[in-house]
């Protein structure tokens, strides 16, 4: 961190000593300065090495995992029984040749035919922006398209080029959704240069791990390092490793009988939130983490992941930032009812001077600072929260069906709320009829 500070710091010599050089020299050297400057930084941001190298045995299942689960660009990994997954950091190349690059890898030798008709498309720019610039969310066309693909013309998607129906129709929108996820790392790695690793989610997954480890919360983020793994096929792919999430996805939840929420999962839920705050995670949606349920049913846990989009620069705790809900009232207290008192103390303990111990190698000095501030904001609001309730703070065997319908009851959007919105109404049925027994 030092080091990155002093290699940008010291220009100011060079540019006090050239103030009375010609204008027209005196831009060359600024612009000379800059880049400098910018490649000193970028030396910064790459300067992070794998833990290990990972060697896949012969037989072992490595595979995109198309339909879905942790992302739809992701690698899944089977070896002896046992599932991980495996997220590429690929080099950043000019925006027709990703969007060459995501066909070539997602069909390789497959829909040849098809290939070649929707990279012809792509050679016409505003085709390539319509591509490359989809949302598949709320009322983007992308999205009205994939609800009903039978109906809508490709060419919103950049495709003008005749695809055959049944491919429009059966390949072609898992094929979106996997772009949609190669878009978006490559819209996060924007102060990244063409020729270099798109390494910032590596980076931003890294440093959720090491929050969480600071708070004592290590049990609610899946197991995150960063590899070269080594393919049965014997090539080498520069990555981020996740162990399988505990549990089952929300989809598959959807589908299954709920008997009971453990009030520790309402706790669980709150550590998530408060972690996602400091960390200004904003893409925590419910299918960025999985349930663990007992055998009888009961949703006991959380187990969260796919931490790519986190440490932006966001410090307004009582503001709501994408799908993180706003942490804090306008006086700076709490939104949330009860918090547990093992992670306040941590949050408490923290310094700035930790958060730079935690971070330094691997962030840059904006996003610690930032996160020192959500730090700090986090750390009054503790106080002021507690000076006003006392059961604001709860040890483990305080959380409770009580402690569960006053969250229930809070004005504000939270992370347990929304969950529970977020299930099927005969779901809901069955949980209130099982709290009106147990009351």
């Amino acid at each position: 961190m030092l080091k990155y500070t002093q290699r940008v710091n010291n220009s100011n010599f060079f540019v006090k000593g050239i103030l009375q050089v010609p204008v027209n020299f005196k831009r060359k050297i600024f612009s000379f300065l800059c880049t400098i400057v910018f490649v000193s930084c970028m030396s910064f941001i790459y300067a992070i090495e794998p833990s290990e190298v990972v060697v896949l045995p012969d037989g072992a299942k490595f595979y995109i995992n198309r339909n879905g689960g942790i992302s739809h660009n992701t690698y899944c990994v089977e070896v002896d029984a046992q599932k991980k997954f495996f997220k590429e950091t690929k080099v950043k190349l000019s925006l027709y040749d990703t969007a060459k690059r995501i066909i070539k890898e997602y069909f390789k030798d497959e829909y040849l035919s098809e290939q070649a008709a929707m990279l012809k498309s792509l050679e016409n720019e505003e085709n390539l922006n319509k591509f490359a610039h989809m949302k598949i969310y709320g009322d983007g066309k992308a999205a009205q398209w994939l609800k009903s693909p039978q109906k809508m013309s490709t060419d919103i998607l950049g495709f003008t080029e005749y695809l055959p129906y049944e491919f429009r129709i059966n390949v072609l929108p898992e094929f979106i959704h996997y772009a949609f996820a190669e878009f978006v790392q490559y819209n996060a790695n924007r102060n990244v240069r063409i020729g270099d690793l798109q390494i910032n989610h590596v980076l931003r997954n890294l440093a959720t791990v090491r929050i969480a480890k600071l708070l004592g919360l290590s049990d609610l983020i899946v197991n995150t390092r960063y590899v070269k793994l080594i393919t049965p096929d014997k090539s080498q792919k520069l990555g981020i490793i996740l162990d399988c999430a505990k549990g089952v996805s929300f989809r598959q939840l959807k589908n299954m009988k709920i008997t009971d929420i453990a009030p520790l999962f309402q706790r669980d839920m709150s550590d998530l939130m408060v972690l996602d705050a400091l960390c200004a995670q904003r893409d925590r949606e419910v299918a960025n983490y999985f349930i663990v349920l007992s055998d009888e049913g009961e949703i006991m846990g959380v187990n969260a992941y796919d931490n790519d989009l986190s440490f932006d620069h966001y410090k307004n705790l009582e503001q709501k930032n994408r799908d993180l809900p706003a942490l804090l009232h306008l006086d700076g207290s709490f939104i949330l009812p009860h918090m547990n008192m093992n992670t306040a103390n941590r949050i408490l303990e923290l310094t700035a001077q930790d958060i730079n111990a935690c971070l330094g190698d691997i962030l840059d000095e904006d996003d610690i600072n930032f996160t020192i501030e959500r730090l700090i904001s986090l750390q009054r609001a503790i106080v002021i929260t507690t000076n006003r309730s006392s059961r604001f703070l709860l040890n483990t065997n305080q959380w409770s069906g009580k402690t569960i319908r006053e969250e229930m009851d809070v004005k504000g959007d939270t992370y347990f709320k929304h969950f529970l919105k977020m299930l099927n109404k005969s779901q809901l049925v069955e949980l209130q009829s099982s709290a009106e027994k147990g009351a």
